[in-house]
């Protein structure tokens, strides 16, 4: 293979990130060469999950990682339903037990103001509900002792049962379809009694929320503890990760979609932690926050060093090192 250094192709005279006209002077002038690497000498820091892996690879690791052929694979996993005027109570009850459970355990603390449409089954079409979703990476027997302090507060419905690991990608019921939806995020670092009260007062009952959903999903466990090699995006510094939606279905309904996702955001901010998850930023924030301590620097230089034309684009930029646009 040839290792000659090549030369990137000369950008427009735009950037096609920012959007601000960059001068005559820098559209034309040379750019700089660029370094190729040896296959293992590829910086590895930037690596990450950028591709969805094929059905084969996903098999392939679902089998590895449990010992079992993927289709033989279960997990007790299901919804536990409340009425939504119990919230502060099943919320804080949820809480607690999320301390004490173990990594193979992740749930989330929803309230939902269904629609009365014929995809709802009927005993929850139209209902206002609160809900603990829950999956146990686990045998039945061991799942039913974990649930039992949950069990214990007698939902008015349950779904948790043995299921094959392939539902899960279904558990939380979104839309399979291309659906419009505004909603947003945050990650919150602990839910102390004052939080979940204030997170009702916002969401639950009176609130005047127009949202479908809005949610607490549990993080902390693995998905909190840096691992060696993880890359950038290694973990999440919270204890919970916050998501609100609701569907625009006119305009007026936009506006308010909008105008409570900043009462929420102004309410849940005493237990905002600094950092954004990826996933759940539908706003517009500063990419720093997605990244724990000096990692966002050393991405910028890493940009600065293989990309400063900002020639690959993401929805939310990191700016090459030294860039004043």
């Amino acid at each position: 293979m040839p290792t000659d250094p090549i030369k990137p192709v000369r950008p427009p005279a735009r950037n096609v990130n920012s959007r601000r006209p960059i001068s005559a002077a820098a559209a034309l002038a040379e750019p700089p060469e660029r370094q190729v690497f040896p296959p293992d000498e590829e910086p590895a820091f930037t690596r990450g999950p950028a591709r969805r892996p094929t059905p084969v690879v996903a098999d392939a690791v679902l089998q590895w990682a449990s010992g079992l052929p993927t289709a033989d694979r279960r997990v007790y996993a299901g919804w536990l339903i409340f009425p939504w005027e119990r919230s502060e109570e099943v919320l804080t009850a949820w809480r607690d037990w999320t301390e004490t459970t173990p990594d193979e355990v992740t749930s989330v603390g929803r309230i939902l103001q269904l629609p009365p449409i014929e995809l709802i089954p009927e005993p929850l079409r139209g209902r206002n509900i609160v809900i603990v979703e829950v999956a146990y990476l686990g045998d039945e027997e061991s799942g039913r002792e974990l649930l039992a302090p949950l069990v214990a507060l007698e939902p008015e419905m349950s779904t948790v049962g043995m299921m094959p690991a392939a539902g899960l990608v279904r558990l939380h019921n979104d839309p399979e379809g291309h659906t419009p939806a505004i909603g947003d995020g945050a990650v919150i670092e602990a839910l102390p009694d004052e939080a979940i009260e204030t997170f009702v007062d916002v969401a639950g009952p009176g609130s005047g929320s127009p949202f479908i959903s809005v949610e607490l999903r549990q993080a902390g466990g693995a998905l909190g503890r840096p691992a060696p090699g993880a890359g950038a995006a290694s973990h999440l510094e919270g204890d919970f990760v916050m998501f609100s939606v609701g569907l625009p279905f006119s305009p007026d309904l936009a506006e308010a979609l909008e105008a409570h996702l900043d009462v929420v955001a102004d309410a849940m901010a005493p237990w905002k932690a600094d950092q954004t998850y990826f996933n759940f930023a539908e706003r517009a924030v500063d990419s720093e926050s997605f990244y724990a301590g000096a990692t966002h620097d050393r991405l910028r230089e890493i940009r600065e060093r293989f990309d400063p034309y900002e020639l690959f684009h993401a929805n939310q930029r990191i700016q090459p090192a030294g860039a004043d646009w």
